[in-house]
């Protein structure tokens, strides 16, 4: 299989047990390249854990972010595809094949995907709690001006679908990867760029099937920064170096003005929205969790994922019932 999948992990052993552990199950014959900021007690557990995988896995240690560290491990891939994935996602290895099929037989398409599930998860209890479903927004416009025109300012990051190799390495080649820029200023921009970059690049494929699972953890607390509460000095020249990358990619890709234009309009509408004032931040941030709970008691599901099952396994939706029961199973196991 010519694909490759690249995974960064900061000190979770556990889930990459996990994933191996379901890739091993089904015979993936691609190859992996994990990036290990960890600690040296939980790299040792890795490599000991890689070490026994008959996987096609290599192992990168290297102490970083993971904007770095995704950077620096794309430079090893030598595959066709290739797939940016979290240490507890998971991917229809059926589907890879499917995706990978379709993208050697329409050249013109530099990227497939399909639904994603989102699992919530508490890690105490090792319950699954609720469910929800969506597509990615992958572009398929033929003309990259209907492409971005298309971008909502709200919609999921096209991330986990399967690009050509070359299309990623363009991609990160654009995004703020190294730390000349703080991790809030990068997490914040690079997440404008990945919104503008894949339509800017090309058309992708999406399939009415479920291809990728996620897990959200419940009881995490993941705080992250806007831009109006870490403006500073640095401000400036991290949006004039995105838009200075918008432009070089536009005219290299498009040979036109019109595509910069476009792109560097949604740009700044997406910086704009995050400096309106923190009283109105926190107003989004109420109504989102309200939007979120209404989403999480109108999918909640019981034994570990009955509904998902359900709308997994439906023939119109997938194909892939045994894996999506191998990775429920997965998550609800301590050990």
């Amino acid at each position: 299989m010519d694909v490759t999948i690249l995974i960064p992990t900061l000190n979770r052993s556990f889930f990459v047990d996990k994933l191996l552990t379901y890739y091993e199950k089904f015979n993936f014959l691609g190859k992996i390249i994990i990036i290990d900021s960890s600690s040296q007690e939980e790299l040792n557990i890795n490599k000991s854990r890689i070490e026994k995988s008959k996987l096609n896995i290599t192992h990168l240690p290297l102490i970083s972010d993971e904007f770095y560290a995704m950077a620096k491990g794309i430079e090893f891939i030598r595959t066709e595809y290739a797939i940016h994935s979290g240490d507890d996602d998971y991917f229809s290895v059926s589907g890879i094949k499917k995706l990978i099929n379709y993208l050697d037989k329409n050249k013109n398409f530099i990227s497939a995907g399909g639904k994603s599930i989102t699992v919530s998860y508490d890690s105490n209890s090792k319950i699954i709690k609720g469910s929800a479903f969506y597509n990615l927004p992958i572009k398929n416009q033929v003309e990259p001006l209907d492409r971005l025109k298309s971008i909502k300012r709200f919609e999921q990051l096209p991330v986990y679908v399967i690009y050509r190799s070359s299309i990623i390495k363009k991609i990160y080649h654009n995004l703020h990867t190294n730390q000349e820029f703080s991790i809030n200023y990068r997490r914040n921009f690079n997440e404008y760029l990945w919104r503008l970059l894949p339509p800017i690049l090309g058309k992708g494929k999406l399939f009415n099937k479920i291809f990728f699972l996620v897990r959200f953890q419940t009881d995490q607390k993941y705080i992250r920064k806007e831009l109006s509460e870490i403006r500073d000095d640095g401000f400036n020249k991290i949006y004039k170096k995105s838009l200075k990358n918008l432009k070089a990619l536009s005219s290299v890709e498009n040979r036109g003005n019109k595509i910069y234009e476009n792109s560097k309009k949604i740009f700044k509408s997406f910086v704009a929205g995050q400096l309106q004032s923190n009283c109105f931040i926190r107003l989004q941030k109420k109504l989102y969790l309200i939007k979120f709970i209404c989403i999480y008691l109108m999918n909640r599901i019981g034994n570990k994922g009955k509904k998902i099952h359900n709308y997994y396994t439906d023939k119109k939706s997938s194909y892939y019932e045994e894996e999506l029961d191998f990775i429920l199973n997965l998550l609800v196991k301590k050990k």
